[in-house]
């Protein structure tokens, strides 16, 4: 009897190592195309700065410049703003205040470029 039981055991491990193997190899195909997308992301990213910087006579530091006041706006650890409305502390990336539900105006990114 403890044959059988060893050997079911055996079998329940099997089964559970191969659901391991198949979800590690569907996760290793979903980094993979994550990969892709993030290499796509940054032609696609580089183009278009190229494209900006090039029509509003910016160069490498202005984006360098902007890319570390986005950093530090949208972190975690920003500051809040406040709702337009009530006037509550609200984080800097909601574009509706949580408290009374009021749209809060968008941020020209373009015009924050220019000076």
């Amino acid at each position: 009897m403890a044959i059988f039981t060893r050997m079911k055991k055996a079998g329940q491990a099997h089964e559970i190592a191969k659901r391991v193997q198949d979800e590690n190899q569907k996760t290793q195909a979903e980094i993979e195309l994550l990969k892709a997308k993030v290499e796509k992301l940054t032609l696609i990213c580089q183009g278009l700065w190229e494209i900006i910087g090039h029509r509003l006579e910016l160069g490498n530091e202005d984006l360098m410049t902007k890319i570390q006041e986005l950093d530090a706006l949208y972190s975690k650890d920003a500051p809040p703003t406040e709702c337009i409305s009530c006037k509550r502390p609200i984080h800097v990336t909601k574009r509706r205040c949580i408290f009374c539900g009021s749209d809060q105006p968008e941020k020209d990114f373009f015009d924050s470029l220019r000076g």
